[in-house]
């Protein structure tokens, strides 16, 4: 942006040539956008690893997760924030184990074994449909359907 005036010390209004550096490089103006964010991630948590990443606008901002921070100390505390939470979690599950029986145990050490992160929550098992059970329940069911 070129400055072509601006006020002197003694508040009168200066006129700019260009052999002046003021006449080039005008006055500062804050400009949000576009804007470089950065992430922390596992094995990517020193400056020169840091992921990045420019918006454009506040909409295209909006749209990444909360994981892309403005500075990359930012993005450390945010990721070691997280880990602490993901930790607590696991804490917390570790000691609800030791009062889960045999069977809620196991199902959790499988899950365990089968993913890389942190298991928190086992789901539920799936339920079955309601039917008969015993042979005399669904020889029951079956004359109960013969019948005209």
């Amino acid at each position: 942006m070129i400055q072509t005036e601006t006020r002197g010390d003694d508040g009168e209004i200066v006129k700019l040539d260009p052999s002046d550096l003021r006449y080039w490089n005008g006055p500062y103006r804050y400009v949000p956008y576009p804007k470089q964010l950065f992430k922390a991630a596992d094995g990517r948590y020193q400056d020169s690893d840091l992921e990045t990443c420019i918006v454009k606008s506040e909409a295209e901002h909006r749209r990444l997760s909360s994981d892309w921070q403005e500075s990359p100390d930012a993005a450390r505390a945010h990721y070691d924030q997280m880990q602490d939470e993901f930790a607590r979690a696991a804490a917390e599950t570790a000691a609800a184990l030791t009062t889960m029986s045999a069977k809620a145990q196991a199902e959790h050490r499988a899950l365990e074994v089968a993913s890389d992160d942190h298991v928190v929550d086992v789901p539920a098992p799936r339920k079955r449909r309601p039917g008969p059970k015993t042979k005399a329940e669904k020889a029951a069911l079956a004359a109960v359907k013969d019948t005209p």
